[in-house]
């Protein structure tokens, strides 16, 4: 992270107020813009496969834990699509047109327990195919899991269920394996985001299977 990175700072309505330094906005507690790119895709059988990465970022307060395959912050002078192309390609090595990613909506988010605690979330969705053997690495991503995307959604729930997947980590990066994933991939996260979760599966869900954006999801409680 630079000092000089700049970030558009907002207020409740979302009403842009002006320009800070990331490190500042982050001291202010100022709104600002995250945008999250999902990976996922129906297989041959019309079941929805969801691709996630490991974060691996030093210092991160939620390392090791699954998320969407790409995500950060929206630039001051950049747009949340651009942004979210720009973020695909520096944390997975996927390169596609802006207009390749579907827009799912957006949702304020306020967490106290991290940096970002007051954010507007824009979320994508790239629904093709992705050959997880072909991303690559970089410091803030350890490995790449497929898995399908109801039984990770059932990780979350009340009486969670495990998850059968395939993965591929940066110590093996030549080859993939089968993986038993646990509740214990999404533990460390709290409540609120745990929320964005379960509303980002069921929007995915709608939309490969049906067609369609649910964008009032993300306005539900």
């Amino acid at each position: 992270m630079s000092d000089r990175e700049q970030l558009a700072y907002f207020d409740e309505a979302g009403n842009r107020l002006g320009t800070k330094s990331r490190q500042q906005v982050h001291a202010d507690g100022d709104w600002h813009w995250l945008v999250f790119v999902w990976s996922a895709w129906l297989d041959g059988d019309n079941d929805p496969q969801l691709l996630l990465q490991q974060r691996a970022r030093p210092g991160d307060p939620f390392i090791d834990s699954l998320d969407a395959l790409a995500g950060g912050h929206v630039q001051a002078e950049e747009g949340h699509r651009l942004a979210a192309t720009r973020e695909l390609k520096e944390e997975s090595g996927l390169q596609c047109e802006s207009d390749a990613l579907v827009y799912l909506g957006n949702g304020p988010l306020v967490n106290v327990q991290g940096p970002c605690q007051r954010v507007f979330q824009h979320f994508y969705l790239y629904d093709r195919p992705v050959d997880m053997m072909q991303l690559d690495f970089n410091p803030e991503v350890n490995g790449f899991v497929v898995a399908p995307l109801d039984d990770v959604a059932g990780l979350l729930k009340p009486d969670p269920t495990e998850a059968q997947g395939s993965a591929r980590f940066a110590e093996d990066a030549d080859h993939g394996i089968e993986m038993t994933i646990t509740p214990r991939a999404f533990a460390s996260y709290p409540t609120p985001i745990i929320d964005v979760f379960r509303k980002s599966f069921a929007t995915i869900r709608t939309y490969l299977l049906e067609q369609r954006v649910d964008a009032n999801i993300w306005h539900t409680t």
